[in-house]
C-alpha cells in the first residue's frame, strides 16, 4: 500500500461499497448492495463512522423507547457506528480508530485497525470483521 497521511484523510466520505470475503472465498455484502454510510476525519484527530442497511423497516411507533424487541434487534443488526480519535501509521498504510463510543459496547476502549489507501477522491479501508476480510470503499464528499 502507498503511504498515507493524516492530511489525506481529513474530510467527509460517503460509502460506495462494503464487501467481505469469507475463509472459503465467498464474497458478500453484509449491509446489502445499497448500504449507506459516512466516515468523517477531522484535522484535530477526531473521527466518526456510520454504516446503515438501506430501507430498514420503520418501527410501529415513533417512540424509539417503545420499540418491540424484534424491531430493535433488526435495527441494531442493520447499523454500525462509532466515534473517537484516530492515528495514522503512514509507512505501513494503516489507520487506527481509537473507539470511545459505539453501537456495540465491546468496541468501546478498543482499537479498530484498517489498511488504508487514498486514490484521488477514493478511500479504501480494509481488515478483518466478523464477516471475513472486508474492503470498505468511500468517496470524498467534503
Amino acid at each position: 500500500m502507498a503511504e498515507i497521511s493524516q492530511a489525506a484523510l481529513v474530510g467527509a466520505w460517503r460509502l460506495v461499497s462494503l464487501e467481505s470475503t469469507d475463509a472459503d472465498g465467498v464474497v458478500s455484502r453484509p449491509f446489502g448492495a445499497d448500504a449507506i454510510g459516512q466516515i468523517v476525519y477531522h484535522a484535530t484527530g477526531r473521527m466518526s463512522a456510520q454504516i446503515v442497511r438501506a430501507a430498514r423497516p420503520r418501527f410501529a411507533s415513533d417512540d424509539n423507547v417503545a420499540a418491540a424487541d424484534g424491531e430493535a434487534a433488526a435495527a441494531w443488526r442493520g447499523y454500525v457506528g462509532y466515534f473517537g480519535t484516530y492515528s495514522v501509521d503512514a509507512a505501513a498504510g494503516i489507520v487506527t480508530h481509537h473507539v470511545e463510543g459505539a453501537w456495540f459496547p465491546n468496541f468501546e476502549g478498543g482499537d479498530v485497525v484498517r489498511t488504508c489507501r487514498v486514490d484521488g477522491e477514493r478511500l479504501e479501508l480494509g481488515g478483518p470483521t466478523p464477516y471475513g476480510i472486508t474492503l470498505i470503499t468511500w468517496e470524498r464528499i467534503a
